[in-house]
């Protein structure tokens, strides 16, 4: 992905900043602020695409083609699923569910085989969808940054830096990856074993969020094969998750053109907010027309 994304970062972009302590504090030290998406001011913003009816479907479907109806039913018809299993899956997992099958007593093989056990099941997975809907703006281990291609732009000037009374910074971001914790100033005492990075992407505007359906299912189902005895294991899922998900945002925001830094570091999961190593990447400041200086200082 670096090698798609990387050579097409622009030049020059810029961030936008107000005249706060922080901030200034910040760039003295040659830092980045980042922080988690529900800081963002856009409420809505990286929020994921889940098709609840399509789960419900899939599920309902299992259940009417008769796989939970054999898995608990005739020994015989066990078997022929098992070995289905098996050839999919490994026979590890098929040697598990044969066994947690041989130990479940006859009124919950019954139990379980009943529509009413599917519609209790679909009850408690709601939970789990909604979680994560909401759970990329929450996540404390990913946090972003934000740039932008136009230094000129008047609303950015407006919405992040005071209403002109704040600065742009320009940022060389062509070169810039962040080597995680190579650069961070706490890993003498970080006894986290990670390897972290920054990584900068573009935003894609449309009418669509990232369509995390799949994620889910795979999600609930390994919360099923836990519930039922096998060790806990996660399908397969986007290992591009965690930047996709931040990085769709609504067309009506087009006009700003903007870039994301996502950095991802259990380390920094104790805070909304932290800073990273900006690699002295800054290039030029640009003071906003109504910007105050304090002569007195």
């Amino acid at each position: 992905m670096d090698g798609l994304v990387q050579p097409n970062i622009p030049q020059k972009l810029y961030r936008f900043r107000s005249c706060s302590l922080d901030n200034f504090i910040s760039l003295e030290q040659e830092t980045i602020p980042v922080c988690i998406a529900s800081k963002f001011h856009d409420k809505y913003d990286s929020l994921v695409y889940v098709n609840k009816e399509h789960i419900y479907q899939l599920i309902d479907g299992v259940f009417d083609s008769g796989v939970v109806d054999k898995m608990y039913g005739i020994k015989e018809d066990e078997e022929s699923v098992l070995s289905i299993i098996e050839e999919q899956y490994g026979k590890e997992l098929a040697d598990a569910l044969k066994t947690i099958n041989s130990e479940l007593p006859e009124e919950v093989r019954e139990q379980v085989r009943s529509k009413e056990y599917l519609h209790s099941f679909l009850k408690g997975i709601e939970p789990i969808i909604q979680d994560h809907i909401t759970y990329m703006q929450r996540d404390r281990v990913t946090k972003i940054a934000c740039f932008t291609e136009d230094v000129r732009a008047k609303h950015m000037w407006d919405n992040y830096a005071d209403g002109y009374s704040g600065l742009a910074l320009e940022y060389d971001m062509q070169s810039f990856l962040n080597g995680g914790c190579e650069t961070c100033p706490n890993i003498g005492t970080c006894h986290k074993a990670e390897m972290n990075y920054s990584h900068i992407f573009p935003v894609i505007y449309g009418d669509k969020r990232y369509d995390a359906t799949e994620n889910i299912v795979n999600i609930i189902f390994s919360n099923l094969l836990h519930k039922m005895g096998f060790p806990q294991m996660l399908l397969p899922i986007d290992q591009l998750l965690w930047f996709k998900s931040y990085l769709y945002k609504s067309r009506s925001y087009a006009q700003e053109a903007e870039w994301r830094m996502i950095c991802h570091c259990p380390a920094m999961e104790s805070s909304d907010y932290a800073n990273i190593s900006d690699r002295k990447s800054v290039k030029a400041i640009y003071y906003g027309p109504d910007i105050v200086f304090d002569k007195t200082k």
